[in-house]
């Protein structure tokens, strides 16, 4: 007759796949790690940029706003 076991069996075994699994898992982690570090450091240095350029628009758009603002007081000092 055979017996039969409730519940949960655990094994003191360590299979071969279980050791590449981890592995690869752990390898995999350290991957992700890495290229998200240098895809943050891509985006910070987009980031770096676009600031740059957008203080640039803004100084250009002063200029472009005085320059008007210096045509509009001609054109009213010349009106009657």
């Amino acid at each position: 007759m055979t017996t039969q076991q409730d519940g949960w069996v655990f094994k003191k075994e360590v299979g071969i796949t279980h050791i590449i699994a981890t592995f690869s898992l752990i390898v995999s982690g350290f991957i992700f790690g890495f290229s998200m570090d240098k895809r943050i450091d891509i985006n910070a240095t987009k980031t770096n940029h676009l600031e740059q350029s957008f203080k640039d628009f803004r100084a250009e758009i002063r200029g472009d706003i005085k320059l008007i603002n210096s045509k509009l007081d001609k054109v009213l000092e010349r009106l009657p």
